[in-house]
């Protein structure tokens, strides 16, 4: 059973400043040049964008970077050598996620998770936390009811906040 609380849209702001001022890696929703939202590791809790825009990009481009060095590797006299990266995953933050894109990585876990076993993708989601933003409606391109979720679905979120005058309705999941 989850648990409600309320926070205001300054106790956020100040919560998030906190996060980062630990050295904690957040991604949230922000605005890009062109005035589209979209995920980006943030610096500072004023470029997070929590209103009605929807990120043009999921989030699993955090999860799983299109490129992502693995390991280096120098010629030896008998052939190569290969010398595997650091690829240790601190805990992170999703902020504002959509409930499609939490629970569009939480599908993909199924398949990561199967053989042959992405390891490095199930640390990374281990290692999450992810505060999810409750649509106020869904979208004109949005298709969330299509595949059985909906505007203020749960999965994949382990916090999900609803707007609400002044601040969120914090549902902790």
């Amino acid at each position: 059973m989850s648990e409600t609380r309320f926070i205001t849209t300054q106790a956020l702001a100040d919560l998030t400043e906190e996060l980062l001022a630990a050295g904690t890696r957040v991604v949230a929703p922000a605005e890009a040049a062109d005035g589209a939202a979209d995920y980006q590791v943030i610096a500072n809790a004023k470029d997070v964008v929590l209103d009605e825009r929807m990120p043009r990009r999921s989030l699993r481009g955090f999860f799983q970077p299109p490129t992502e060095q693995v390991f280096t590797w120098n010629r030896t006299d008998s052939g190569f050598s290969l010398k595997p990266v650091d690829l240790s995953t601190e805990p992170w933050v999703v902020l504002g996620a959509r409930p499609c894109d939490a629970a569009g990585a939480a599908a993909i876990d199924a398949v990561m998770n199967g053989e042959p076993k992405d390891d490095l993708w199930m640390r990374r989601r281990e290692t999450v936390t992810v505060i999810g933003l409750a649509c106020a409606a869904m979208g004109p391109g949005c298709f969330c009811e299509l595949v059985g979720k909906g505007p203020a679905d749960t999965t994949g979120s382990d916090i999900l906040l609803r707007p609400a005058q002044g601040g969120y309705i914090v549902e902790i999941v």
